[in-house]
Parts: structure tokens; C-alpha cells; sequence
């Protein structure tokens, strides 16, 4: 009999409905998260939070426009206010769960492992040096002084035979090893830091001889008289050996010598005209007949007098040179050109590598090179960082080398399997062009970046900022500008405005196909923070499946451990990013489809790396964002506990809620389900809260219950933005609510929720009722939905309490090198194209103490 003929109706509370239909749920997390939980040692003290604080990592507060408490989730020591609606970088957290990944194979690690090397017996068998530049070397570094005047023996060192240029690791290993008991000689060195080379006692000749000075002054002079925009690609032997021998040489002294004693080896006093009393010196060389050969030779080894008397320190005007190079010459105009440039880039990043030794990106006391980059040379970080993008955009590979037909042949037939350390890059120009992008960008910021933007004399002294002022410069080369076309304009402002130009279509493309690549992910993020014109582009492209897709995977199998943490960082900043465009928002629920107007809803397919639900085939885009993010934060909550991770994901579905529609049956269970998860995780810590408050021991659990009364009021504030906006549009999550009414009633008197409670409740009541009224004695899904949908039809539009959009916007903090620096200098040191001691390179102490803390979980 019905509940009609028995002339009853059962109450709207007491209503029953079929579950949903295939809900699977991942296994519960922890049933409670403890404050020891929180108290991992990757986490510092910026990670403890006060009863209004979800993340003090982050500055995040979302927009209301109402007087209501909504939820605050701003720093302490945070100058921004709520209103601002900032979300920050995990700048000072460089303690954050991280690991690292194989650039090479684009394959997640937990190791900064490098590629095995083949040991060398002797120097007589590293491949490096042959028997005449070795014993040339040995001379150079001996206790003998070689007179600048001596060109003999200078042109036995610089300009008869060419040093080989280092293209895989093991030509970076090789070196290391081949010139490492010869730096030793020739500096101040503590050989008891040397480990196996503590054998080789330190003569510090170059104390006494300042051959190495002399080198110097040589290499200024090659590189004073080499013009790089009128060489065709003629690279002169002795200017590139004495840039390889400054460079080999240069780095073992940063990463040996104090910063004082290095000073003291580049500005040390030279013997310019002729040998210093009491030191020995080399025979002189022996008589040559062809006296024009001896005059051509001597030319080329005088020393230019504008470089003695320039009263800048070496090191500056080296930089000065380097930087020089770099911005004017073709490397594609021959291999020697790329080959130079290659070592030009070499040399830069080996003077900067004195950060790799410090504890902190903070400590400058021993950055020699890097603090004067900083403070000298601010002007031209325009021109430098538009000529590396130029470079990474373009991709090209070296140019052929002439001649090279039967060393080809005979390594075709004869060479040895390549490995890891033998493979060269195919694209070395790029590689180290974004590497040096990076680490260039990602240093100390100034408090004053707002006023160096507006007053252009400031940027001569701040580096970091004017290198974000390049980054935010670049121009489409596809895009016609006004300015350029102007007549009007001088031809030094169009030279300004081509070194600019880059395609973004081809940098976009590059992103695309190589998101997993860390530095390129990490590129992208700079340039979406720092460039207006790229992230319209980006953001107003009609596939954004392209790039999200792969980004939600990524972000996806970081749960099972294939992706590094540093790395997921980036991916989830630009996440938010994207989540902060309305347009983009709404386009990822419904795409346009090419060669119509039509809103069509995008169908992904089959998704093989969402093993959660394989049955899962048509979904929006915006809904496997969802799905995504949900896992991601349940997954979090559940292992890792990284406050930033969840704050960050749930602001992104925050800005994506106003936008939700249609929304999937299985995406409105597991916002429901997210929601029961965090509801009950909250009861459960009040409840030990007030069993142990007679014992006093319920602050150890005060940290815990102010982060999930966060994460409580952020859910209600989400499932409050979808019904807002869209209500008759998302049915399903409403029948997701009514199937969970009962989890709501336990806040409805809460004075945080009861706002939002009430409004959810509004929506169960009005709904419940209308299904009630049908009087359907076991009513099916289909026949519920039904009934949802013609109640929505009638829903007063402005039933609901408007607490105004929840919105969040990210800001990078003015600290950020601390997450920043040691991530890039990690990405440098496993690219290998340059060797440095492990043990040495403190800045990477925490990312493998993390890595290991990560792989004991």
C-alpha cells in the first residue's frame, strides 16, 4: 500500500534515497591528523598556525563582501591585509617535502645521483689534455713566473693546439679530474677539503707568480679585441683556450677558496714588463728564424694597455666581456661560434657557482662575481635575458663541424656504446640557456620592485629586478606592435624591441611537449607570473586541454610518487594561475568547438593514468580538475600533511566553483565526500580537545583543530559558490547533498559554519520536500533526479544568502630565492655540463635530507 492511500507522508527527514550510482571511494585516510603529525622536520616555523591561519607559508585570503567572518588565511608577518587576496610562493619553505628528477630522462628521482663515470688511471690517460698542452699546463702552474712578454711560451699555451669543448658529462668529469691537482698548485688551497686529492701538497704558486693574473689579462685583452658582431662566425684559438683555461681554473678556486682569497687571485698585482725580483722564470723560448711569424705571433699576445689601466676590478670587466659575447654573438654562424659561446656560458655559470657552496641563497659574503653581477650590471639584464629566450625558443642543435666526414665515419663503426655520461645534449645552447634564465631570475628580490619598475636609473643596481622587468618585456614576434610600426621610432628603440621578440606560439609548444622537464616547467611558471602579453596568450588560447591535461596527470601521479614535490609545487601555483581567469574557468566546463559557436561539452575519453575510475569517459575538463585536486588534497591530509599543498588546491577549486557546471554525479559525490572527511577529522579533535582539557594537554592538539576548522569553512564556502552561481545547473551535487543531509546538522549551531550551514540547509529542506511530495514508495536514482530538476525549475533565484565570490590570487613573496635557488642550482648540478663535488654543494643539503625523509615514508 502507498504512502498516499495510507494518507500519509513521511517527513522530509525521514526521507530515504538510493545511493549513488558506482560511487567508489579511495581507502580512508588517518582517521585524525595529531599535531605530532604536523610536527615533521621539513616543516620550519612559518608552518605553525594560529587559530585563524590555514598556512602561515602562504599569504591567501579570499574576497567577501560581506561583514561576516569568512576565512582568513593570512600570515602574521604578512604585509599584505585579507582584502588584497594574495597567495604566495612557498618562498622560505625551502624545508618542503622535495625530491628530484632526472632532467635528462624527464623521470622522477629521490637522488641527486649522477650518471656513472669511466675512472682515468693518470692524467696521461684523461682524454682531456694531450702530452704538448699538458706540459705546457704543468709550466704554467709550476713555481716559475711566465712573463706577459713571453710570448713564446704564451703561445705555446693559448694558441697551439685547441682545448676540447665539454659537451657530455663525462667531458665535465673528465676535466674536473684532469685539471684538479693542477689547480691545487697554482692556488691557496686547503687540501685537507680535497679528499683524495689531500695527497697533492698546495704550493699556492700563484701567490708568488701570478701566471694566473697574467692569463687574465690576456684573456680581457683576446676578448677586448674580438668583436662578435663582425667575426662571421671566426673564432680566434688563443681567445677561446684562454676563456676554457680561466673558466677550468675558476672554478675549482670558487669552490675552494674564501671569497677573500678569491679577490686575491683575479686582482692580485701582474708582471707586465718583465719578471718580479727573486722569482724564477722560464728559459725563454727558442730562436725562430721567421721573423715576421715571431712579430705576427707577438702581436696577438701583447697586452692591451686599456686593460691595466681600467680601474674596475678584473672580475667586472671579465663579466662585462662575458656578458658582451653573449648578447651580440651568432652561435649558429658556425661550430666554433657555438662552441665558444657554449664555454662563454660555461665560464658565467661557473663564476655564479659560489651560491653552491653557501648554506643559504642569503649568504653573499663569498659571492664575489654574483654580487658585483648584481650591483654593476642591472642595465643590460634586459638585453641578456631576451637573448637566452631567443635562444631556448629557437632549440637549434650545434651547427656541423667541416671536415668531420672520417671522424664521423671511424665513430660510426668503432665508438663505444654510448651511456648517461657519454650522450651529449641535443640541444646544449637551450639547455644552458633556460638553466642560466633561471638562476639569474630567482635570486634576492628588492622591497622596492615597484618603484625600479617606474624609475629605470634604479635598475643599474637591482639584477633580480631587472631581470623580471626583461621577463615581463618579451613581445610576440607575431604580433604587429604600434610602437615598432611607428615611423617615428629611432632605430636603437627597434633594436631594443627585436631582441624582445620571441614566439610564443613556439614557446608554448615547447611547454607543452616538455612540462615534465622541471626547468621548463619552472620557465613557464616565471614567465605566466612576470609576462602580461604571454599569459593573455596562454590563457586565451581555445585548447587549453593541451597544457591541463598534462598538468592534472602530473599532478596526479604525484600520488603514487612519480613526480617530485619541488616539481608539483610549480604545477599547482599554475593551477592557480589558470583557476584566476573567469573566462579560462567557464571554457573548461563547456569548450567552444572549431568551425562553430556552438558550447559543446568537451569529452576527454579514456584517461589511462585515472586508474581511480576507469569507467569514467565523458567529463568536462573542469570536472577531472576537480577530481584531481579532491585526490590530491585527500591524499595530502592523508601522508605527506603539507599545509601549502591543500591550501593551494583548495583555493584553485574555490576560483573554480563559481564557474561549475553540469557537474559530473561522480565529481559532486567526492566534493561531498570531501567535505565528510574533513567535517569528521574536525569533530574528532574537538572531542580529545575537551576530554583533556581537565589534564591540560589540549593545546598539543589547538594547532590541528584551527587547520581543519579552516578546511571546513573553505569546503562549506566552495559547495556554497556552485549552488550560488549555477544551482539549476548542477543538479547532481544537489542529490549528492540530500544522500549526505544528515553530516550538516551537527554544524548548524557552530558559530563559524552556521552561516554557510544554513544556506546548504535551505537547499536540502526545499528539495527533500519537493521529492517527498511525490510520495514515491522506492524512488530510483533517475526517478530523484527527475524530481530535482523540476524543483529547480521553480527555485527562487534569490533564495540564498550571497556572501560575495571566493576568490584568491597568487603573489610570489619577496623571499622567494629561498625555495627558488637551491631548486635551480639542483637542476644545474644534475645537468652535469659542468662537475661539482656533491659533499660540497651545501645549498643542496636539504633536498637530499628531504629526499630521504620522502623515501622513508
Amino acid at each position: 500500500m502507498s504512502n498516499q492511500q495510507n494518507g500519509s507522508t513521511p517527513p522530509p527527514e525521514s526521507l530515504l534515497l538510493p545511493p549513488p550510482p558506482q560511487l567508489f571511494l579511495p581507502s580512508a585516510p588517518n582517521p585524525a591528523l595529531s599535531s605530532s603529525s604536523f610536527a615533521q622536520p621539513h616543516h620550519n616555523s612559518r608552518s605553525q598556525l594560529n587559530k585563524k591561519t590555514l598556512s602561515q607559508a602562504s599569504t591567501i585570503a579570499p574576497t567577501s563582501s560581506t561583514g561576516r567572518q569568512s576565512l582568513e588565511l593570512v600570515s602574521s608577518n604578512s604585509p599584505f591585509t585579507p582584502i588584497t587576496s594574495v597567495f604566495n610562493t612557498p618562498s622560505d619553505r625551502q624545508s618542503a617535502p622535495r625530491s628530484s628528477t632526472s632532467i635528462a630522462t624527464s623521470t622522477s628521482t629521490t637522488s641527486l645521483s649522477l650518471p656513472a663515470f669511466s675512472q682515468r688511471n693518470s692524467l696521461a690517460d684523461n682524454p682531456v689534455f694531450n702530452s704538448a698542452q699538458l706540459s705546457a699546463l704543468r709550466g704554467f702552474v709550476s713555481p716559475n713566473t711566465i712573463s706577459s712578454n713571453d710570448f713564446g711560451t704564451w703561445e705555446t699555451l693559448l694558441a697551439k693546439h685547441k682545448f676540447p669543448a665539454t659537451l657530455t658529462p663525462q667531458d665535465a668529469y673528465d676535466l674536473e679530474i684532469a685539471t684538479v691537482s693542477l689547480a691545487i698548485e697554482l692556488g691557496e688551497f686547503d687540501v685537507g677539503c680535497l679528499g683524495a686529492h689531500a695527497s697533492v701538497h698546495s704550493a699556492a704558486n700563484n701567490a708568488r707568480t701570478k701566471n694566473f693574473n697574467t692569463l687574465l689579462l690576456h684573456l680581457l685583452t683576446q676578448l677586448r679585441r674580438f668583436d662578435p658582431e663582425e667575426c662571421r662566425g671566426i673564432i680566434p684559438g688563443e681567445t677561446y683556450n684562454a676563456l676554457f683555461l680561466v673558466r677550468a681554473f675558476s672554478k675549482h678556486f670558487v669552490g675552494n677558496l674564501s671569497g677573500e682569497e678569491i679577490h686575491r687571485q683575479f686582482e692580485g698585482p701582474t708582471t707586465i714588463h718583465g719578471d718580479e725580483e727573486g722569482l724564477p722564470s722560464l728559459p725563454p723560448p727558442p730562436t725562430i728564424v721567421d721573423h715576421a711569424t715571431v712579430q705576427l705571433s707577438a702581436a696577438k699576445f701583447i697586452i692591451d694597455p686599456d686593460v691595466i689601466v681600467d680601474a674596475r676590478p678584473k672580475a667586472e670587466q671579465l663579466l662585462d666581456e662575458l656578458l658582451t659575447v653573449i648578447v651580440l654573438l651568432d652561435p649558429n654562424a658556425s661550430y666554433s661560434a657555438y662552441e665558444f659561446y657554449l664555454e662563454a656560458l660555461n665560464t658565467l655559470i661557473a663564476l655564479l657557482s659560489t651560491q653552491i657552496y653557501q648554506s643559504s641563497p642569503n649568504a653573499n659574503d663569498n659571492n664575489y662575481f654574483l654580487n658585483i653581477l648584481m650591483t654593476k650590471f642591472g642595465g643590460r639584464a634586459d638585453a641578456l635575458i631576451g637573448t637566452l629566450m631567443k635562444h631556448f625558443v629557437a632549440q637549434k642543435p650545434m651547427p656541423p663541424v667541416s671536415a668531420s666526414v672520417v671522424y664521423n665515419a671511424y665513430s660510426y663503426f668503432f665508438s663505444s656504446k654510448p651511456t648517461a655520461a657519454t650522450t651529449p645534449d641535443l640541444y646544449p645552447l637551450a639547455d644552458r640557456s633556460i638553466l642560466l634564465i633561471l638562476l639569474l631570475s630567482m635570486q634576492s628580490r628588492s622591497s622596492n620592485e615597484t618603484r625600479i619598475k617606474t624609475e629605470p636609473n634604479l635598475r643599474a643596481n637591482n639584477w633580480t629586478a631587472a631581470c623580471r622587468l626583461g621577463i615581463s618585456g618579451l613581445r610576440d614576434e607575431n604580433t604587429l606592435s604600434v610602437s615598432m610600426s611607428s615611423s617615428s621610432s629611432s632605430n636603437d628603440k627597434a633594436q631594443s624591441n627585436k631582441s624582445r621578440e620571441i614566439s610564443f606560439r613556439s614557446l608554448y609548444r615547447i611547454v607543452c611537449q616538455s612540462l615534465s622537464t622541471e626547468e621548463v616547467c619552472l620557465l613557464f611558471y616565471l614567465v605566466m607570473v612576470e609576462n602580461e602579453a604571454f599569459r593573455v596568450y596562454v590563457l586565451s588560447r581555445t585548447d587549453p586541454d593541451t597544457l591541463f591535461v598534462p598538468i592534472l596527470k602530473m599532478v596526479y601521479e604525484t600520488m603514487e610518487g612519480k613526480t617530485n614535490y619541488s616539481h608539483v609545487y610549480i604545477l599547482l601555483i599554475m593551477l592557480l594561475l589558470f583557476s584566476q581567469d573567469d573566462i579560462l574557468n567557464e571554457n573548461i566546463q563547456k569548450i567552444v568547438s572549431f568551425g562553430s559557436s556552438m558550447h559543446v561539452l568537451i569529452n576527454l575519453g579514456y584517461q589511462a593514468w585515472f586508474t581511480e575510475r576507469p569507467l569514467l569517459k565523458t567529463i568536462s575538463l573542469g570536472g577531472l580538475a576537480v577530481l584531481v585536486l579532491i585526490r590530491a588534497i585527500q591524499f595530502n591530509l592523508s601522508n605527506h600533511r603539507d599545509i601549502y599543498f591543500h591550501t593551494n588546491f583548495l583555493a584553485t577549486l574555490a576560483n573554480m566553483s563559481s564557474s561549475i557546471l553540469d557537474i559530473h554525479p561522480y565529481v559532486a559525490q567526492r566534493l561531498v565526500s570531501l567535505f565528510d572527511l574533513v567535517a569528521k577529522r574536525y569533530q574528532k579533535l574537538i572531542s580529545k580537545t575537551q576530554t583533556e582539557d581537565r589534564t591540560g594537554e589540549s593545546a598539543h592538539y589547538s594547532t590541528d583543530v584551527a587547520v581543519y576548522s579552516d578546511l571546513v569553512s573553505l569546503v562549506l564556502e566552495i559547495i556554497n559558490s556552485v549552488l550560488t552561481h549555477h544551482l539549476k545547473n548542477n543538479t547532481q551535487l544537489v542529490y549528492a547533498l540530500l544522500h549526505k543531509k544528515d553530516m550538516f546538522a551537527h554544524f548548524r549551531m557552530h558559530p563559524r559554519f552556521s552561516e554557510l550551514i544554513g544556506n546548504i540547509e535551505q537547499v536540502i529542506n526545499y528539495f527533500n520536500a519537493r521529492v517527498a511530495e511525490a510520495n514515491l514508495r522506492a524512488p530510483s536514482t533517475e526517478e530523484v533526479l527527475d524530481l530535482i530538476e523540476q524543483a529547480a525549475r521553480t527555485w527562487p533565484p534569490n533564495k540564498l544568502r550571497d556572501f560575495g565570490d571566493l576568490r584568491f590570487q597568487y603573489e610570489e613573496e619577496i623571499n622567494s630565492q629561498d625555495f627558488f635557488c637551491p631548486y635551480v642550482w639542483a637542476l644545474v648540478y644534475r645537468k652535469t655540463f659542468i662537475y661539482w663535488d656533491e659533499d660540497k654543494a651545501h645549498i643542496l643539503d636539504e633536498y637530499r635530507t628531504v629526499s630521504n625523509l620522502l623515501s622513508n615514508m
